[in-house]
């Protein structure tokens, strides 16, 4: 996840928390309407407002900002090498024109690194949105579970839904260290999915008998 400053070609960081442990296998999507939270018992109710955390803690971090300031960066970076590399070919001193190509060396290395994140940061999105599609149905139960159980208990302190999505920070960063745990987590998302480690709690979800 990074955030370009498109002045200094900078890549800031987007770090998120160690991936959560995913209740079960997004590989199967629940279905919402084969479950009517109002004939469900308050533990179940209970149960299933919890597995809101768990599943928002599994998400792949929401990096379409990042994306975007990447895309932007690469782009600066290659408008400004091609200015340098006009300049150090109109410079009539030997040494402007050489520091010129220089900029525009350095100037293509950059705008390379930025398309190489612009490269992980779709991989990411990609998997955000397969997140999405496969938890759509489960985290719409938990938010059912929780507003049936306030109706049904109308006079006591419920706190809200919380979500355990990861953030990505603002701060500038010149070094992408980022990148390396931005890639573990693709990888533990991926095993999971491979393996099915998410498909019982989906149909947990869609089967909460006596919870």
């Amino acid at each position: 996840m990074t955030q370009s400053n498109a002045r200094t070609g900078k890549t800031a960081p987007a770090r998120s928390p160690p991936t959560a442990s995913c209740p079960a296998s997004k590989t199967t999507i629940t279905k919402t309407d084969a479950v009517d939270v109002r004939n469900l018992p308050d533990q179940s109710l209970i149960h299933m407002r919890a597995s809101y955390r768990s599943e928002t803690g599994c998400a792949p971090p929401h990096v379409s900002k990042q994306l975007r300031d990447v895309r932007r960066g690469a782009e600066t970076m290659r408008l400004k090498a091609i200015r340098a590399e006009a300049e150090a070919q109109t410079a009539k001193d030997q040494a402007v024109a050489a520091r010129h190509a220089d900029l525009a060396t350095k100037a293509r290395a950059l705008g390379a690194q930025h398309r190489e994140h612009e490269a992980t940061l779709n991989e990411v999105m990609q998997d955000r949105r397969l997140w999405d599609k496969l938890t759509e149905g489960s985290r719409q139960l938990a938010v059912q579970a929780h507003l049936e159980f306030r109706r049904r208990h109308p006079d006591r302190k419920i706190r809200p839904l919380e979500s355990a999505e990861p953030k990505a920070p603002e701060e500038s960063l010149p070094e992408p260290g980022w990148l390396a745990e931005l890639n573990e987590q693709r990888r533990v998302f991926r095993e999971e999915l491979d393996e099915g480690v998410l498909e019982a709690a989906h149909q947990r979800h869609a089967e909460p008998e006596g919870v």
